[in-house]
């Protein structure tokens, strides 16, 4: 599984255990396909999640362009 892939899959639990935050922690840390990993948490409807506990974490190694993105996104969604 892709890096970017399972990123998407750990950050997506309601809640992260000390596993999770550790395996996302790990993950963060390399390099990935910031715009690839938007593009695939909106296609699997889960970027409202994925961006919250990303947040939750302190956004480690996001750049400002992807947060900015997902943020407006998010802001999009929950607008009535």
């Amino acid at each position: 599984m892709a890096p970017e892939d399972r990123l998407i899959l750990v950050l997506c639990w309601g809640r992260l255990t000390p596993e999770l935050v550790a395996e996302a922690h790990e993950l963060l840390a390399g390099p990935l396909a910031w715009d690839r990993i938007v593009d695939c948490a909106i296609e699997q409807k889960v970027l409202p999640p994925f961006r919250r506990n990303l947040e939750r974490l302190g956004f480690p190694g996001v750049p400002a362009d992807a947060r900015e993105r997902m943020n407006k996104l998010c802001r999009a969604n929950a607008a009535p």
